[in-house]
């Protein structure tokens, strides 16, 4: 199985974690030990964990920019791109890829 998610790559402030929840819809974000736990204690196993936060943030700095520069861009989503830029700049917001396994019992 194949996924893309954010986790945590270190503390927080209150402005990014309330913009997590209410911005971005993320009202849960994992530190990688945390991911890895959960993924493990809900059955997987052969776990590659891949950290892509670069590739995102400048992926997600460029798109904002993009969208900010287009005609009559929509506000919602240009805060919602210009919010998870500033979240990957700050460099706490992480992305990572991961492939597993489901083990049988």
């Amino acid at each position: 199985m194949y996924i893309e998610d954010f986790f945590k790559r270190g503390k927080l402030t209150a402005e990014e974690r309330r913009d997590l929840r209410d911005v971005v819809s993320c009202p849960y974000l994992p530190t990688k030990a945390r991911y890895l736990a959960d993924l493990q204690e809900a059955g997987f196993g052969d776990i590659q964990f891949d950290d892509v936060s670069a590739l995102w943030a400048a992926f997600t700095a460029e798109r904002a920019a993009a969208y900010k520069a287009a005609a009559a861009p929509i506000a919602s989503l240009d805060t919602f791109y210009s919010t998870v830029a500033s979240l990957f700049a700050a460099g706490r917001l992480g992305e990572e890829e991961c492939t597993k396994t489901w083990l049988d019992d």
